[in-house]
């Protein structure tokens, strides 16, 4: 949402008397926004050249490679291209981004492609960040699987497998808080190894299915793995758009043993 919203903007800037190129206007703003890209090409077609006055433009086609949206995370392909925009530019301008529905005179429709290698997922799980959100996902679940009092976790080393056949593996090693001041010694680290395959159901959900864990190097329960996945699996349905007026679809996921794939489709109602 937040990338249609700045292409959205842009319009404005385009249409601005400094007399840039809309193409150039987009790719800038594009940058701006990102910790770093090294290849981005964009490009809008609108015929006649002066409906981009009115906020209509034909298609708008974006290229990125090696792009990072954060600076420690990084995609090695995103893709966007749309169809015919057609937008309420003063509206947009007078009430911004929050009001992006309100200005759209048509739907939006656009489809995105996304690649992230192994290498790169890995890098961005050892960024004190992302493992920060991490610890917080992972400490309920880790207290449930071994039947844990309420304690917090420090993770101590994160590792993403792509597995092939769209399939996922995930390492983690855990310190557990002390929460005794005597306690000369840490706590020994708990050792959690999960697998799960992921599959498209109908384009609207991720649904993820037959998990696999082990904790210290005992193996977690099938119900207990189970129930996390089809809650997981909740969390990821595309329906929960909708009553936003957004319908997503996944149009096609494949993960190899180097590098995940996903390309998606995105409709926003007026």
């Amino acid at each position: 949402m937040e990338l249609i919203t700045i292409i959205l903007s842009s319009l404005l800037a385009a249409i601005s008397p400094v007399g840039l190129i809309i193409d150039s206007v987009v790719e800038n703003t594009l940058r701006s926004q990102v910790e770093d890209v090294e290849q981005l090409d964009v490009r809008i077609d609108s015929t006649p050249g002066y409906q981009v006055l009115q906020g209509k433009v034909d298609r708008v086609r974006i290229a990125s490679r090696d792009v990072r949206p954060i600076r420690d995370l990084r995609i090695a392909v995103a893709e966007l291209e749309t169809d015919p925009i057609d937008v309420d530019l003063q509206r947009l301008q007078n009430e911004g981004e929050k009001a992006l529905s309100q200005v759209l005179r048509q739907p939006f429709r656009g489809a995105v492609r996304l690649a992230i290698s192994e290498s790169d997922l890995n890098q961005a799980l050892e960024s004190p960040n992302i493992k920060s959100r991490l610890e917080g996902v992972m400490n309920s679940f880790v207290e449930e699987a071994s039947e844990a009092s309420a304690s917090s976790f420090k993770i101590l080393k994160a590792r993403a497998d792509f597995l092939g056949s769209n399939r996922l593996g995930l390492r983690l090693q855990l310190q557990q808080s002390q929460t005794r001041k005597d306690v000369s010694e840490p706590p020994e680290p708990v050792e959690i190894k999960l697998e799960v395959g992921l599959n498209v159901v109908a384009g609207r959900s991720l649904q993820l299915n037959d998990p696999k864990g082990m904790v210290n190097g005992r193996r977690l329960s099938t119900r207990l793995l189970r129930g996390l996945a089809e809650g997981l699996s909740e969390e990821l349905d595309l329906r929960r758009l909708e009553n936003r007026g957004i319908t997503a679809r996944v149009l096609h996921l494949n993960v190899t043993d180097e590098e995940m794939q996903i390309a998606a489709f995105i409709r926003v109602e007026p």
